[in-house]
């Protein structure tokens, strides 16, 4: 899990552009940001952990299912540091579901303004006073509602489906860079990220490791290989794939592509950074 954590939810920043003021500032500069305190903070927690890891043997069976918390308690057992831990955890997540929600909320109703998926009517409403796509925010909830109660399921479908998050968040990230290195010549020159040679290569090498952290991400975990072993995670990814080129035959009519985010001095649509 806080691997995922770390590597996902960039992309918020992104799917709120019409929202916000300068989106070709912003955008790059938020989700710039947010990778470098990423990195930052995680450097400091693994070390840290690494460290405090006083009994191995204990993460086979981890306290509450949380290995963090195991290593917490092995170096001080005390109650009132546990529930701080557990606290600080529980702020994280509050955190990322927030992101989560306005990220989702966005998507599904960029979507269906685009006609991609049905129900345009209702999802594509806007609150009068509040300005926000309140119809598309309660179906996110829902849906994160949902996804929550498969915590009480087998714990090989919970892993299966963190599995596939993994492979489906390398998926939808590798796109744009594929195309922003084959596009890359219709970019405005004076868009405000422009690292210029050095984008190409971060491009490139971000792409490799999407590939290599997706074929790792589909082998199994424990030997010998069991039904209750088994990664699961390519298959609920091959789930999601059917349902997104099921849906694509269903809306392929009513799509119209989206024409872009004019930003004020250029002559083109700006497409981010690279």
């Amino acid at each position: 899990m806080p691997g995922i954590l770390t590597l996902c939810l960039f992309d918020t920043t992104a799917h709120m552009a019409e929202e916000l003021p300068q989106p070709e500032r912003q955008v790059p500069i938020v989700m710039l940001a947010n990778a470098g305190l990423a990195v930052v903070s995680t450097l400091i927690m693994v070390i840290a952990l690494i460290f405090c890891t006083t009994h191995p043997e204990n993460l086979t069976a981890p306290l509450a299912g949380r290995p963090t918390l195991q290593i917490c308690w092995d170096a001080w057992s005390n109650q009132g540091y546990a529930i701080a831990i557990c606290l600080i955890y529980w702020a994280t997540s509050l955190n990322a579901l927030t992101s989560m929600l306005a990220g989702c909320s966005r998507l599904i109703w960029s979507f269906t303004k685009l006609g991609c998926l049905p129900c345009k009517a209702w999802f594509s409403q806007v609150h009068p006073i509040l300005h926000v796509p309140t119809n598309a925010v309660f179906f996110s909830t829902v849906l994160a509602i949902l996804f929550s109660l498969l915590v009480f399921g087998p714990t090989t479908v919970l892993n299966g489906l963190f599995g596939s998050a993994t492979l489906c968040f390398s998926v939808s990230y590798a796109l744009p860079i594929r195309f922003t290195l084959v596009n890359r010549a219709r970019l405005p020159v004076q868009r405000y990220c422009n690292l210029g040679i050095f984008g190409t290569a971060v491009n490139i090498l971000a792409l490799l490791w999407i590939v290599i952290s997706m074929t790792f991400a589909s082998f199994p975990t424990y030997l010998p290989l069991t039904s209750e072993t088994m990664n699961w995670a390519p298959c609920f990814f091959g789930i999601v794939l059917a349902l997104g080129l099921g849906n694509w035959v269903l809306v392929r009519n009513t799509y119209k592509p989206p024409r872009g985010i004019l930003v004020g001095g250029l002559d083109r649509p700006n497409f981010g950074c690279g």
